[in-house]
């Protein structure tokens, strides 16, 4: 079978292998696994060999100015994909575009009925209100237009895959969209990463290195350094729990805008001492550093819209057998039980944070360990990028034969 993988989005940039690269590239090699083809389309100018067969466009800006008015590049940058798919097509003939839905995006669906055959769409996100969580809420002519393309091409797709049950339920509560087309497959991790052998030893053997004893208890983060996670008032409950549990250890693995700032609420708080920034390190390291620590924190905080996200987080310290730390947040609640695979707490809720640092660093190492294993456990049977590829391709293959009513 030939794939098209479309994305429209400019906002999607591969080269800068951000949180969605690892989910696009995960996807397609999981895909290809399956002895399928994939034709990657998108938006960039930067070389991406590693993923294999693909072709990009460069971003172009409307001249005199007019993107800053009006939202005429997401719209040209549409209809040029959509004229490099139908060329595509004349030398490839794809049986189906998956596309991943974002802002302005109208090329993917035309180019699908152009060329007579399905089209899947991948929802991670409503997109419009995700503007207005991390960077700024569209306003004016761009609104218009942004709702314009999102309900037009929504309503010209054959299926729709999208990441948690909440975003199922803005999908077909709040854009009507038929629930019987929309087909829920939560994001995954890499098991040959994240649990593959030897990882064990490799922890020790950088905890040694980091100057940590058995005595300290280390919760370690993992990502960007952004607003949206909620890092600063987890640092400051961190700094409360730090007060009653002197043998805690912070350990932090990333970059990002805010890092002076939570520098300065942890010398404020007082945990300075206690805190290890080690900046960005290369994905296949990631899981020896969950391994040298004794659990695993994502401190997501609540937003103005519903929690729809699937994070990738969750199920990279899933499989790398981290006792995880998390909100009681959308789908984060539904994969971690709490006091089995991880402990819960009320998200924005500084007193709730404290008493999950403090309960899971007080428990017994091994209950920690037996917390990672049963999570570990679990994200092996499910959640696997090998078990999503598959499952995909019989999505795939029965809009190929017959029309979801």
């Amino acid at each position: 079978m030939n794939i098209l993988y479309y994305i429209g989005n400019r906002g999607i940039d591969l080269s800068k292998k951000g949180g969605y690269y690892t989910h696009v590239y995960k996807l397609i090699e999981a895909v290809r696994e399956t002895e399928n083809k994939v034709h990657l389309l998108c938006i960039g100018e930067k070389r991406l060999e590693e993923f294999g067969e693909n072709t990009q466009i460069p971003h172009v800006y409307a001249r005199f100015f007019v993107h800053k008015f009006l939202p005429f590049t997401g719209i040209l940058n549409s209809f040029r994909l959509l004229k490099t798919a139908l060329k595509l097509h004349k030398q490839t003939k794809f049986e189906i575009i998956h596309e991943r839905f974002g802002l302005y995006s109208y090329g993917g669906f035309l180019a699908a009925k152009l060329m007579g055959i399905p089209i899947i769409f991948e929802v991670n996100g409503p997109v419009i209100e995700e503007k207005q969580n991390h960077t700024e809420a569209l306003k004016g002519l761009e609104l218009i237009s942004a709702k314009i393309s999102r309900y037009i091409a929504l309503r010209n797709a054959d299926a729709y895959v999208t990441i948690s049950n909440l975003m199922k339920e803005i999908m077909v509560e709040e854009w009507k969209l038929p629930s019987e087309k929309i087909f829920v497959m939560p994001n995954c991790a890499d098991h040959k990463v994240f649990a593959r052998v030897g990882l064990e030893e490799e922890g020790e053997i950088l905890r040694k290195s980091l100057g940590y004893t058995e005595n300290e208890f280390v919760a370690c983060f993992i990502g960007s350094f952004f607003p949206w996670y909620g890092l600063e008032i987890f640092f400051e409950a961190f700094g409360k729990a730090y007060e009653k549990n002197k043998t805690l250890r912070l350990l932090m693995v990333g970059e990002g805008k805010i890092e002076n700032e939570l520098r300065g609420i942890a010398q404020k708080s007082g945990f300075a001492e206690a805190i290890n920034f080690v900046g960005r390190v290369k994905h296949e390291q990631v899981p020896v550093y969950l391994k040298a620590s004794d659990c695993a924190i994502a401190p997501f905080r609540k937003l103005p819209t519903k929690f729809f996200s699937s994070a990738i987080k969750i199920f990279e310290y899933g499989m790398a057998g981290s006792a995880i730390l998390a909100p009681r947040l959308g789908q984060i609640a539904e994969v971690i039980e709490d006091g089995k695979t991880g402990i819960l707490f009320e998200p924005n809720d500084v007193g709730s944070i404290t008493e999950g640092i403090l309960k899971i660093s007080l428990q017994s190492k091994e209950k920690n360990r037996e917390m990672g294993k049963a999570i570990q456990k679990e994200a092996l049977e499910k959640y696997t990028w090998e078990s999503y590829g598959k499952q995909l391709v019989r999505l795939y293959e029965q809009l190929r034969t017959v029309s979801l009513p």
